[in-house]
């Protein structure tokens, strides 16, 4: 990704909203960006296009903290935000929901009136709302299929669990990402930066569904201009890669499971063959998730559209 979108950020940071009247950076790290969300983190697409879109801030220490959990009212407010729903709209004349454990008056009594009223937060069987509780994969996946109108889209699912119809629509269209044995983990906590990565990947649909993970290795330098399987010259200090299956040209990222920094790469040759491998890596490519000297990574790899 282009360096010069980390230059963006503090013209707008002022004017950004936070999770919950969070302190807003003003200056932050050096280059104008969160101090603990790396250019190739897995979290930064998802954190950067909620920045720029004025949704999220980070703390006044510099940090965006992408690991901390989310409240369900926190990710109510993201998002309302990113599906257009303005909770502070003076034009709104709704009523508190009755809801025991609902303070009215706290920063986020509008946005749980908004949702209340727009049925997509309608609490809990006991009756209570529990607006403090971290949410789960499945309730933020649902608050927003329901804030984005996407009820009629919903499959019709019989005997099965709430949130059924929801993670059939995030697995069709890529929003969440399935464990290495393709489970979903819809009660899983989300994290402040998987909740940007969710709503990102709503809003921009980068990806195709398949996901595969396996061990990646790298091409030594003697392959360096050596024509591929494709007939394109392999260019170590580029970023290329061979996959078993993949048609040529195809576009990846791969994400090193171990410190989850990703690069993206084009498929230009074939293989790893060896059982396990799913990928094999340029150095350049392989260096920027990891270190040479390991020899494999362990990896996830996604499709780009």
């Amino acid at each position: 990704m282009p360096s010069t979108r980390k230059l963006l950020f503090s013209a707008y940071a002022a004017f950004c909203l936070s999770f919950a009247f969070s302190p807003m950076i003003l200056s932050g790290a050096a280059e104008g960006w969160y101090l603990d969300v790396p250019e190739y983190s897995s979290s930064y697409d998802g954190v950067y296009y909620m920045t720029e879109q004025g949704l999220v801030t980070g703390y006044e220490d510099g940090n965006f903290r992408p690991d901390d959990p989310v409240t369900r009212v926190e990710a109510l407010k993201m998002i309302l935000g990113a599906t257009e729903h303005d909770a502070l709209s003076t034009e709104l004349t709704l009523e508190a929901p009755a809801f025991p454990d609902l303070d009215s008056t706290a920063w986020y009594g509008p946005y749980v009136s908004l949702a209340y009223n727009l049925q997509i937060m309608t609490g809990n069987d006991d009756g209570t709302l529990r607006p403090e509780t971290t949410v789960n994969r499945a309730e933020a996946l649902k608050m927003l299929l329901l804030a984005a109108d996407k009820t009629a889209e919903l499959s019709t699912v019989q005997n099965e669990e709430w949130f059924t119809p929801y993670l059939v629509y995030g697995a069709d269209h890529a929003l969440l990402i399935p464990d290495a044995t393709g489970d979903y983990l819809p009660g899983q906590a989300l994290t402040r930066g998987e909740l940007a990565d969710l709503i990102y990947r709503f809003e921009k649909n980068p990806f195709s569904t398949t996901v595969e993970y396996g061990i990646a290795s790298y091409y030594g330098t003697s392959f360096d201009g050596h024509n591929t399987a494709s007939g394109t010259a392999l260019d170590t200090d580029g970023y290329m890669a061979a996959h078993k299956t993949l048609p040529f040209g195809t576009k990846i990222r791969v994400t090193n499971l171990n410190n989850n920094t990703y690069v993206d790469v084009t498929i230009v040759d074939r293989g790893p063959y060896t059982e396990g491998y799913i990928v094999d890596l340029t150095p350049t490519a392989f260096d920027q998730i990891g270190s040479l000297p390991t020899g494999i990574l362990h990896v996830r790899l996604e499709v780009l559209n």
